[in-house]
């Protein structure tokens, strides 16, 4: 995928997601803003713990898009089949997320088990840092946050690696945390109030959107040929005609 596609893969992830984060993180959210102090819960003060918070957690999965990235440009170079591999993975998971979104979360919840071992590890650290009383512990609670088990980052991250760069993937996964920070910090700031991301409407309207990005990505991955490490377009620039580039003074 382009840089552009790769973006944009995010955006619609983070929307089709947006009530499946809603269901995983809301309880979370909503536990941080019951630990606060109640001249905390409210107001401006509640916003500011939970960008605060937030923005830990986008940092978590920004470090972590730039690892996979790293990773995906090795599998580029070497094993361009295996980066096949990952964007169908990455488009199976999304079909996962339909059929939760439909009402059958088995499959996803089964995947989302694989990470339960080392949120069990991770966890009891999150506790320590409640309730919270400055910026660095909710900074540092955000990021612990951000290896909560869940299908959706792991689809985020197949499709990091897919972009075969580690600024590219670092990239998609700071806007996918971002798209995903609303949802997240609205339920712990205004709780109850966001019930339209589980209506049948948004839920029909969000597993048609998580289709169809499944059958785009795994079409893309199919259809890229066995070359495509060299010619696909993923979201790695361009090279540069290298002896003219430095030519222009201008």
């Amino acid at each position: 995928m382009t840089l552009p596609e790769s973006i944009l893969a995010a955006v619609l992830l983070a929307t089709a997601g947006a009530g499946h984060c809603l269901g995983m993180c809301g309880a979370l959210s909503m536990n941080i803003s019951f630990a606060l102090p109640e001249s905390q819960r409210r107001g401006w003060a509640l916003i500011r713990w939970h960008m605060l918070v937030n923005s830990g957690r986008v940092a978590s999965y920004t470090a972590l898009g730039a690892l996979v990235g790293a990773f995906g440009a090795v599998l580029k170079n070497n094993a361009p089949w295996l980066m096949k591999a990952l964007i169908v993975l990455s488009s199976l998971i999304l079909i996962l997320l339909a059929l939760q979104l439909l009402g059958r979360a088995a499959g996803l919840q089964k995947l989302e088990k694989l990470g339960q071992g080392l949120w069990r590890q991770v966890q009891p650290l999150t506790r320590k840092l409640l309730p919270l009383q400055s910026a660095w512990q909710a900074l540092a609670l955000g990021s612990l946050w951000g290896f909560l088990p869940c299908g959706l980052i792991y689809s985020a991250l197949l499709l990091s690696a897919a972009t075969g760069h580690a600024v590219a993937g670092a990239l998609l996964m700071a806007v996918f945390g971002m798209m995903t920070a609303l949802p997240v910090a609205s339920s712990g700031i205004v709780a109850g109030r966001l019930s339209v991301l589980r209506s049948p409407a948004w839920r029909g309207g969000a597993a048609l959107l998580s289709l169809g990005m499944a059958l785009y990505i795994g079409w893309q991955a199919v259809t890229a040929g066995g070359h495509g490490s060299h010619h696909s377009g993923t979201a790695e620039t361009p090279p540069v005609v290298s002896g003219e580039a430095h030519h222009h003074h201008h």
